[in-house]
């Protein structure tokens, strides 16, 4: 669950991969869809990283350089939390990432995130 920073949110990046299959336009438009659910569920987006490729790499997802990229803004910006726009990549990121000191989420944990937010204000 994204956790309230001192600050008041929890910073985060977005992560889109479009292909052949899914235009840029989609992944543009997915990724401002999920900074307003990361917005709704206390994040704050501080950037975005998108990779250009025929199909999602098998391995990372977004390629081995955008993964260095990225790696580096977490560190650099210290940024606990990446959101990604798909769902089927998410084990192989975790994977990746296991020593990268973030956590990971997809649209669908997000939202997730939201309903139980929603459900202990209530």
């Amino acid at each position: 669950m994204i956790e309230l920073a001192q600050t008041g949110k929890e910073k985060c990046i977005l992560v889109g991969v479009p292909t052949r299959l899914n235009l840029k336009a989609e992944v543009d438009e997915s990724l401002t869809e999920l900074a307003l659910l990361a917005d709704t569920a206390g994040a704050e987006v501080v950037g975005r990283i998108t990779q250009d490729r025929d199909h999602p790499e098998p391995a990372t997802y977004i390629g081995k350089g955008k993964v260095e990229e990225l790696h580096q803004r977490l560190k650099d910006e210290a940024i606990p939390l990446v959101i990604l726009t798909t769902t089927s990549r998410l084990h192989r990121c975790e994977i990746l990432s296991a020593s990268w000191n973030a956590k990971w989420l997809t649209r669908s944990g997000l939202i997730l995130d939201i309903f139980c937010i929603a459900c202990k204000v209530q």
